[in-house]
């Protein structure tokens, strides 16, 4: 809903769960899902902290992502919810393989990034409308027997893919293009197995 990059193609009005907003978020890199997570996290911290009511919800989140990327020892600062570059949008190769293990940890995140489709039926209660959507996932790998991870794509950055398969977390950054992200992923698996 009119942000830049990818999307998971949602409009004012649109309803559904936190559950599926995650598959929004990772399956299609919806940068549209990332702001209404990041809003809806932002809502609940609010909630439990009267202090920080004077920001909005996204500065809310935002601010809480940096903190907990400062407690994990991480060289990332967020400026967005979904990483496009921004100032300050800063991570290292190293911040990001270090944030993907830790998130490999939690069981409803691996289901997440390794589905290769999901749908939902999304009601729009301001439109009078139901629609049903179907969000694929965009590593290409999942295909091949990979477990997950995900792709990105900055201006800054290039062609991403952090990438598991038996047990083995690797990360590519800037790769010529977008199939290429894979195809070095896979040489670089064989090359320490």
């Amino acid at each position: 809903a009119g942000f830049p990059g990818t999307s998971a193609e949602l409009v004012a009005g649109d309803i559904l769960s936190g559950w599926d907003l995650l598959f929004a978020l990772m399956l299609p890199s919806g940068n549209d899902a990332s702001v209404c997570l990041a809003e809806l996290m932002g809502k609940v911290i609010q909630r439990h902290r009267k202090k920080e009511q004077s920001k909005t919800y996204l500065e809310t989140f935002l601010s809480h992502m940096n903190l907990f990327s400062k407690e994990l020892g991480l060289k990332q600062e967020w400026g967005n919810s979904h990483g496009l570059s921004a100032n300050p949008n800063i991570s290292t190769p190293r911040s990001i393989v270090s944030l993907t293990a830790l998130a490999l940890t939690d069981t409803t995140f691996r289901k997440v990034v390794s589905t290769r489709e999901h749908e939902v039926v999304i009601k729009n209660d301001r439109y009078g409308l139901s629609s049903r959507r179907s969000w694929k996932n965009t590593n290409k790998l999942l295909e091949k027997g990979w477990e997950g991870v995900k792709t990105g794509t900055t201006d800054s950055a290039g062609h991403c893919l952090m990438a598991l398969k038996d047990n083995i977390l690797l990360g590519v950054f800037d790769c010529q293009t977008l199939s290429k992200r894979f195809s070095d992923s896979t040489k670089l698996l064989e090359s320490i197995v």
